[in-house]
């Protein structure tokens, strides 16, 4: 049932707030692969692109996420309350939908494949395929390096 959030999203003419965020975080979990770096570029396009973070709120947000240890995942919690408490919603709300958006994906992939990559993980055509994703992970963590540098030192309205 939430695999179809993202399709939902695109039918509703103007859903509330707090609909798109989890949809946007829950689009980034699904396809996060690689570990937290990989989910900053995605974050920053979901949520600054669209208007409910500002680049500079990002950054700082991003800053005091690194200063802590723990994923890069809970750095989504920390967009999801700004983006909320900006629209107006409940912070607390945005939080939780932000939470449960982004590591709901991951949860349902974990509970629901572990039963068959015990038959596929030996699987030459498998190996192969997470080698190549594998790979795009790394382009996507120098892609976030990048963007990040771009807003951080090139932008002038930082």
């Amino acid at each position: 049932m939430l695999y179809n959030a993202p399709v939902l999203r695109t039918v509703l003419n103007s859903p509330p707030l707090l609909f798109n965020l989890f949809a946007n975080l829950y689009l980034a979990g699904t396809i996060i692969f690689g570990g937290g770096p990989v989910v900053i570029p995605l974050l920053r396009e979901y949520l600054v692109s669209e208007g409910w973070v500002s680049s500079r709120d990002f950054l700082i947000g991003l800053a005091l996420a690194q200063a802590f240890p723990g994923p890069n995942f809970n750095f989504a919690v920390f967009l999801g309350t700004l983006a909320a408490s900006n629209s107006g919603s409940s912070s607390i709300a945005g939080a939780v939908i932000a939470f449960v958006g982004i590591f709901s994906p991951g949860i349902a992939i974990v509970h629901g494949g572990m039963g068959v990559w015990s038959s596929l993980r030996n699987r030459r055509w498998v190996k192969s395929g997470l080698r190549g994703v594998n790979s795009s992970a790394v382009g996507l963590i120098y892609t976030a390096v990048y963007r990040i540098w771009q807003v951080g030192y090139l932008d002038e309205g930082f």
